[in-house]
């Protein structure tokens, strides 16, 4: 039988916020409180003693650990700031029988404060659990588009850590971004940081803004944008200067209640709220700065300016010069001159249109297209956005399906041709044997038309050429036959 105490063990735990009980961890950070459980002791036990084995102090004193008449007792204690790395916490007793050390690994961690702001503010970094006397930089946006900042390096102390590192918040939308370092040998390499849970859990900062856009969201050239600010106080006579990545896009002084325009954008101050509208102009995908200055006021915004692509084009009106377009933030009602919309390619029934502000697609219906003529294996589309030519075989897959009227215009004219060569061929059958290779020709031409409905059927075009030139041929047909029994009946 064993002696009790000799069965000790030790458990290194955390209180888990809204947890009756303790949860084990082999995962910890630095400057967090934890515990360390001893249990399996003889009862009442003393000359119990905690240590940690640190990078610098292999007896690193903890404290003197209770041993209650249950045989267990429980010691709270932070980690000490230390380097990420592979520690153990370890017991002594005046018995014999001392437990296997705790080991677990020590993570990095990170902390923000504040932790919101607007664009342009100040907040504070600090980090432990790093590599020491390394030079680190932060990364803003680690979980979405990881972005090293400028004039941010640092070098950590010997215990791997660094505490009041300050950077200004970057120029983007309202939302909360994730932070933390990376080597600035390697800024591509961040820093996993961890919670007092043992798990990833990197600090955040919410980006406010005074100003609110409508739609939210992202943003494509030429779309109409609103903003609102509420400033809380009546215009005085204020001079507002309203601007685009610091380029204004309107300037003057404000009425009450007065709408003020000036280009493509307004200006309207109401009930302590500045309202506006403005287009946003055409450019390259990026962070777009928007600022609103009310005397000795001002709000910043920032609005996120995508490329056209995924954009789908509803309709157009040529006639008010307006393209009607789809995105994920709502529809866009744009200049279709100022777009400079043109025919692509025609996909299927896509209709891709290249724009100003990237490709767009669209169905045949919005750029009204309408067969113009044939060519050969080529056939022009007209559209409403210009000529285009493609091949028939591309042609006879645009519309992937016809209306019932189409369908049954087809059969009808189908019918009316089967039933002429049907006619032709029973004249065929008296003549002489002379004009067998004409018979082998004609009685190989219903399978031919056959196949022609097939793709008459898929393409949503007008069919009277292609009823023309089918009656044409058998015209042509009937007089070769005229002639050849004519050429016969002189033989005779």
């Amino acid at each position: 039988m064993s002696r009790p105490g000799s069965t000790a063990k030790l458990a290194l735990v955390r209180m888990e916020d809204g947890s009756p009980m303790p949860e084990t961890v082999d995962r910890a950070v630095p400057d967090v409180e934890y515990m360390l459980v001893a249990y399996n002791f003889e009862s009442s036990e003393t000359g119990v003693y905690a240590y940690m084995y640190t990078d610098t102090d292999t007896n690193y004193y903890l404290g003197r650990i209770t041993i209650y008449s249950s045989g267990a007792g429980v010691k709270t204690f932070d980690i000490p700031t230390m380097p990420a790395g592979k520690y153990s916490v370890y017991v002594t007793r005046e018995v014999c029988g001392c437990p296997d050390p705790v080991v677990f690994d020590l993570m990095p961690k990170g902390e923000l404060s504040p932790d919101d702001g607007n664009v342009g503010s100040t907040t504070w970094l600090d980090v432990w659990g790093l590599q020491p006397n390394t030079g680190y930089m932060v990364v803003w946006d680690v979980l979405g588009d990881p972005t090293p900042l400028v004039n941010t390096t640092f070098v950590t102390e010997e215990d791997g850590a660094k505490t009041n590192i300050d950077f200004t918040i970057p120029s983007v939308p309202a939302g909360t971004y994730a932070v933390s370092v990376a080597p600035v040998s390697n800024p591509n390499q961040v820093v996993a940081l961890y919670g007092e849970d043992g798990e990833v859990s990197y600090p955040t900062f919410e980006v406010t803004s005074e100003i609110t856009f409508n739609p939210s969201g992202e943003y494509i050239p030429f779309q109409l944008v609103t903003f609102e600010w509420d400033i809380g106080r009546d215009p005085d006579n204020d001079f507002v200067v309203v601007e685009l990545d610091g380029t204004p896009i309107y300037t003057g002084t404000i009425n009450p209640d007065s709408v003020q325009s000036a280009g493509t954008s307004t200006v309207y101050w109401s009930d302590g709220t500045i309202k506006g509208s403005f287009v946003m102009p055409n450019g390259d995908p990026a962070n777009i700065v928007f600022k609103v200055k009310a005397g000795d006021d001002e709000a910043v915004g920032v609005l996120k300016r995508v490329s056209g692509a995924g954009a789908f084009l509803e309709g157009i009106d040529l006639v008010n010069d307006v393209a009607y377009i789809r995105t994920k933030t709502g529809e866009v009602v744009a200049s279709l001159s100022d777009l400079d919309a043109r025919m692509e390619s025609i996909e299927g029934d896509v209709a891709y249109v290249r724009t100003n502000m990237g490709t767009v697609s669209a169905t045949l219906d919005a750029v009204n297209a309408a067969l113009d003529t044939i060519t050969g294996d080529m056939v022009t589309i007209r559209t409403d956005l210009g000529e285009i030519s493609v091949k028939v075989d591309n042609v006879a897959s645009l519309i992937s399906s016809a209306s019932d009227e189409v369908v049954s215009s087809v059969e009808k004219n189908t019918k009316a041709v089967q039933a002429s060569i049907s006619d032709v061929q029973t004249v065929l059958s008296g003549i002489s044997t002379d004009l067998s290779d004409v018979k082998g020709d004609v009685a190989g031409l219903p399978s031919q038309l056959s196949a022609t409905d097939g793709r008459v059927q898929s393409l949503a075009v007008q069919l009277t050429e292609l009823t023309n030139y089918i009656y044409m041929i058998i015209t042509l047909l009937a007089i070769a036959i005229i002639l050849s029994i004519v050429i016969i009946l002189r033989r005779k």
